[in-house]
């Protein structure tokens, strides 16, 4: 009985070693977005594109863009003071998954955004080149 016992108990213990994702820096999740939120407000278009797959997928309250459509927004994006809080990274293999929440003084295409707290989402891919971001979701509204 004590031979069951410990077996089961070191198969417990061996299944959850064994099964979590590897381990990821919740800060790395977090400072790459940070950058691309001072890259946006910067205007820093290098390092935006740099950093951001030619095969982004990016739906936001008005619909869905392309990387094309994604990147005339940004360059015609008016990012004022704003904070990003509450992030959760998860990692999935090469993969990021970053959710928070983001209040800004934005206008993008000539539209005034809610300044209030709005969920986000970013995916990101880690590439021979580096990460990339590969999905966005901005769910702030017009006002």
């Amino acid at each position: 009985m004590k031979k069951i016992i410990c077996l089961i108990f070191g198969m417990c213990i061996s299944m959850t070693i064994f099964s979590q994702t590897p381990a990821v820096s919740i800060s790395e999740g977090e400072k790459l977005e940070r950058q691309h939120w001072v890259d946006d407000a910067d205007k820093n278009f290098a390092n935006w594109m740099s950093t951001t797959s030619p095969q982004i997928q990016v739906v936001d309250t008005q619909g869905v863009i392309d990387y094309s459509q994604y990147l005339s927004q940004v360059k015609n994006l008016n990012l004022g003071k704003y904070v990003l809080k509450d992030f959760k990274t998860t990692q999935v293999g090469n993969t990021l998954i970053i959710t928070f929440w983001a209040a800004a003084t934005e206008q993008i295409n000539g539209k005034t955004l809610s300044t209030k707290f709005m969920p986000r989402l970013s995916v990101w891919q880690k590439t021979k080149d580096g990460w990339k971001k590969i999905a966005f979701a901005n769910l702030n509204t017009v006002k």
